[in-house]
């Protein structure tokens, strides 16, 4: 904590130490190249596939990939430089770049997952509606919606910051953790309304047949499975680094290794999310398989006329 005066004002700034062990240091910029690199693969599998781009819900998916993108991107080079040039340990920029946008960008990624919430829902609970009411236009609009408001908000606490002349982490950090509180219960609850759905007395009537029963029951199945991955995985994962943080912004204590290791949780937590949620689609694997055989096929085109090439310049 650093005491700042102004204007017979004594503004007391408190960074929040990140002097994280090196080995720590060098796991998260792995983590984070990971991350760049699993959403640069799902936006170009997107990009090459004409059935993927067709889909509303796909604007979602692309917004989520770009979010943890930027997000690894971010961390991974400012973690670079702390590594290479050892900066300060209680810099202003490894405070913002390191610790406060990297969880904004989480906030995007978790509001994407809120919207991909709804997305099943309106598709098992309204399906004669689904088409009606995510149209590309309110996709576009809910994944705008997904960046602007993590980044108004940012824009006002910074400005805000300015304004009083005193940087101080509590409320970029509380307006975090009440954002992404916000979010999990809205995908929270959204998968419990799809979890209701399945237990109506419309889906086990004399109307339905054998095929629709199968049907429903292997959505049903799917649908339990992803209240489990995705609910869990929120918790599991990136709850810890929301209580770390909750704590540490109450009792203003010095952070222990708990505070270092729970953001590593948190990339976990990014870097499941595109394979559990993209990678699991069949046209995505569809597209992958495409891709990969494009590549393949090339690779052996330019192997085959190098092999050619090289066989007529040893005739001459």
């Amino acid at each position: 904590m650093f005491n700042h005066s102004s204007n017979n004002n004594t503004c007391n700034i408190y960074f929040i130490d990140d002097d994280a062990p090196e080995w720590l240091c060098w796991v998260r910029l792995l983590m984070s190249l990971v991350l760049v690199a699993e959403s640069v693969l799902t936006v170009y599998v997107i990009s090459s596939s004409v059935k993927m781009r067709k889909k509303s819900s796909t604007i979602l998916v692309t917004n989520l990939a770009l979010s943890g993108g930027l997000c690894g991107a971010l961390v991974a080079l400012f973690t670079l430089v702390k590594l290479t040039y050892l900066p300060e340990p209680h810099s202003l920029p490894q405070h913002f770049c390191i610790i406060i946008i990297p969880r904004y960008f989480h906030i995007v990624s978790v509001l994407c997952l809120s919207c991909l919430a709804l997305d099943r829902y309106l598709a098992i609970c309204w399906p004669l509606h689904y088409h009606s009411l995510m149209t590309d236009n309110q996709c576009k609009a809910l994944g705008m919606s997904c960046w602007i408001l993590p980044v108004l908000a940012l824009i006002i606490l910074i400005l805000r910051a300015a304004f009083i002349h005193c940087f101080s982490a509590f409320p970029f950090l509380t307006t975090y953790i009440i954002a992404f509180s916000i979010a999990l219960s809205i995908v929270v609850f959204m998968y419990a309304l799809m979890a209701r759905e399945f237990r109506l007395n419309r889906h086990q009537g004399p109307h339905v047949n054998k095929a629709m029963e199968e049907d429903n029951r292997r959505l049903r199945e799917k649908t339990a499975r992803d209240v489990l991955v995705m609910v869990f995985l929120n918790l599991l994962l990136a709850l810890p680094d929301v209580i770390v943080k909750l704590v540490w912004v109450i009792t203003k204590r010095t952070p222990n290794l708990s505070y270092h290791i729970s953001p590593l949780l948190l990339f976990l937590h990014e870097l499941v999310c595109l394979p559990l949620l993209a990678w699991r689609n069949a046209d995505f694997r569809h597209a992958l398989n495409s891709c990969c055989c494009a590549s393949r096929k090339n690779a052996s085109e330019r192997g085959a006329s190098q092999v050619t090439l090289d066989s007529q310049l040893s005739k001459q």
